[in-house]
Formats: C-alpha cells, sequence, structure tokens
C-alpha cells in the first residue's frame, strides 16, 4: 500500500491522481443513475412493454388480450379519433 500513498500523495502526481479519482467517482455515479433508469423503463409494470407502439396499438393489444370489453373499447377508440 505504500506505493499508492507514493503515488498519490507526493508532488505533482498527487494533484492528478485526485483529479483521476473524483473523474471516475463521477462516471460511476452518471452511469449507475443511467442503469437504475434504463432498468426502471423497461420494467413490465412500467409504460409500455413493447416499446414504440402509438395508443391505438395498445388499445388493440388490450382488447385482444381481454383486459377491454367491447364497450370499453369503442368508447376509448372514439376518444382517441376525437383527440386526433
Amino acid at each position: 500500500m505504500q506505493w499508492l500513498y507514493r503515488l498519490c500523495a507526493t508532488g505533482w502526481r498527487g494533484s492528478i491522481m485526485m483529479v483521476f479519482i473524483w473523474l471516475v467517482i463521477i462516471a460511476g455515479i452518471v452511469f449507475f443513475v443511467q442503469y437504475v433508469k434504463r432498468r426502471d423503463l423497461n420494467h413490465p409494470g412500467y409504460g409500455n412493454e413493447v416499446r414504440g407502439e402509438n395508443a391505438e396499438e395498445i388499445l388493440k393489444r388490450r382488447y385482444a388480450s381481454g383486459e377491454l370489453s367491447r364497450e370499453e373499447y369503442f368508447s376509448l377508440f372514439i376518444d382517441l379519433k376525437d383527440q386526433d
């Protein structure tokens, strides 16, 4: 461990190593936050399971899987068309 102390604590190398260590720490935090955000977005209970679906495709998929009744489907479909 003495080699690490000599590398980091003596002269101008100490300043460079301190900057390097802080850059590694900051980069690690940034990558960790991005990883957590990306993992949350891909969670099945969060948002769309299949990316790139528009509202009409989601509605059709939910009706086909039996999540919506015929009346609910047509009511929501008309609401979507009214928004366009």
